[in-house]
């Protein structure tokens, strides 16, 4: 599990989510093409079984709060094999991709070789559940870019006893769309 290190390098990874705005006022993919993203292992048809992730007529909170909320699962499995395996493996790589643009992609693979490399990735028998983050906000709703103000909870990826040190509220994510092939 994650110590009080690895807190410090999640607020960094989080920092890190900035350099993702440029997609708000911009910045395409190698298709041309900008907007929210679908977590990876997602399905993109409605079934009664699966929520939808296509993207609506009108983005509200409630449909970004389910990509927000499969967001957060697909990042706790990648937490859970990283902490698994206290290396940065290929399986752990491929949510990383899934996950981030190729510029946020390599901010996220140094921050986490970085904890590695320090040794704050802890093996536990305690599992590691997802972050939680609850959409407050949208701040921008435009398709081609979603801006949202989050409260966002580290603490479940936490070591037990391990305060998260900045607040769980004012976070800010930023949703692009999912670049083929990624």
């Amino acid at each position: 599990m994650l110590g009080r290190r690895e807190r410090t390098g999640l607020l960094v990874l989080l920092a890190a989510l900035a350099v993702v705005t440029s997609a708000c006022f911009g910045r395409a993919n190698d298709d041309g093409v900008v907007g929210p993203t679908v977590p990876p292992g997602s399905s993109t048809t409605t079934t009664t079984a699966v929520p939808s992730y296509d993207v609506p007529a009108v983005i509200d909170l409630a449909y970004v709060q389910r990509v927000v909320s499969a967001y957060d699962h697909a990042l706790g499995d990648a937490i859970r094999v990283l902490v698994r395996d206290r290396s940065l493996s290929d399986e752990f790589l491929k949510y990383l991709v899934g996950l981030y643009t190729p510029a946020e992609f390599e901010t996220q693979q140094r921050a986490w070789q970085e904890e590695v490399a320090n040794g704050r990735i802890e093996k536990s028998a305690d599992p590691v559940a997802d972050p939680r983050t609850e959409v407050r906000r949208l701040v921008s709703d435009q398709s081609a870019c979603v801006v949202v103000q989050v409260d966002r909870d580290y603490s479940p990826t936490l070591k037990p006893g391990v305060q998260q040190t900045k607040p769980a509220h004012d976070h800010y994510l930023v949703l692009v769309r999912k670049q083929s092939g990624r």
